[in-house]
């Protein structure tokens, strides 16, 4: 299998689902996210048991789902807990990672995740002080303001 492969899953999958979707009248999936999802799945699958070797394309589409549910969360979450999507975008990244690599990762990213984790969370636990209010603010707005 190639790249041409992996591309026509991904496509035949998205004319599948919207078709799915719209006789079923669901609008809460995202048809292309469903199919880049399904697809990295049947091809890690299939790397898992050595019969797709590509592990680049794999993890471009763990990396465009783990991005998909940065985004769901980012606009699913309450605006005060916004201060928390650097770990929540981190911690995506190490299990996509783990997915393809497996998790036997080294002591260090687990201790800098749990440390970034209680950063955040000590810096939310002081957010109504002046200075870490302003912090926060520049936290949560990073992506806003171009």
């Amino acid at each position: 299998m190639n790249l041409f492969n992996v591309l026509l899953l991904i496509t035949i999958l998205f004319f599948i689902l919207l078709l799915i979707k719209s006789v079923f009248k669901k609008n809460k999936i995202c048809v292309i996210c469903a199919s880049v999802f399904i697809s990295w799945v049947f091809f890690l699958i299939l790397y898992w048991k050595g019969k797709f070797l590509d592990k680049t394309i794999i993890a471009i589409l763990i990396g465009e789902s783990t991005l998909g549910i940065f985004y769901l969360i980012e606009n699913k979450t309450k605006e005060e807990f916004k201060v928390f999507l650097l770990p929540v975008l981190l911690t995506l990244i190490l299990m996509g990672y783990g997915l393809i690599e497996g998790f036997n990762y080294s002591q260090n990213v687990l201790y800098f995740l749990t440390m970034i984790w209680t950063l955040f969370f000590i810096i939310y636990s002081f957010k109504d002080k002046e200075k870490l209010g302003k912090l926060i603010r520049k936290i949560i707005e990073c992506c806003k303001k171009w």
